[in-house]
């Protein structure tokens, strides 16, 4: 788990990730959109996966969206609704546990050309959810209760990348 911080641990990430969703909707759209920052790529190693075509992460979603991310908007909203029922070891076994799944994924996952925006948008999202759930499992553990503010600026995000569009062209 990365140390939590106070507030949104990474503001700058959130909102490069925001950008990032925006230009990937732009040029979904037809627009065309203004080239994002590299990130750093994971290595290749003996249990990385060679470069994999979109429909892998599709499969990965689970039928319906149920164990993907829709899922994490899913658990991501139900603690936006019941501040007071959030406990860490639910924070543990579900909210953590699905980001950590997905973001593993993608990190063993590198993907093909078609869908590499996509892939990078999604795992930067990811990473900013996990230092924000790290920040709730903090303050819910301190006995503080919600952060009521990351907890609307995670809704948000998750809400944002569940709903980008599959990337045009993808196998």
């Amino acid at each position: 788990m990365r140390p939590p911080g106070p507030g949104l641990p990474s503001a700058r990430r959130a909102a490069a990730a925001l950008l990032a969703i925006s230009s990937l909707l732009v040029a979904a759209c037809g627009g065309s959109a203004p080239p994002t920052a590299a990130g750093p790529t994971p290595q290749p190693s003996p249990t990385m996966a060679g470069p994999t075509d979109f429909a892998a992460w599709t499969a990965r979603q689970g039928f319906g969206g149920s164990s993907g991310l829709n899922e994490v908007h899913k658990l991501i909203d139900w603690i936006g609704d019941h501040p007071t029922e959030v406990t860490v070891e639910m924070l543990d076994q579900e909210e953590i546990a699905e980001v950590r799944g997905l973001s593993a994924w993608l990190a063993l996952h590198p993907p093909t050309d078609c869908w590499a925006d996509y892939h990078a948008v999604v795992s930067a999202a990811l990473g900013t959810l996990e230092d924000s759930l790290a920040t709730v499992r903090s303050s819910v553990g301190a006995g503080k209760g919600l952060p009521t503010a990351t907890a609307a600026e995670m809704a948000d995000l998750s809400g944002n990348i569940e709903a980008m569009p599959a990337p045009a062209g993808c196998p």
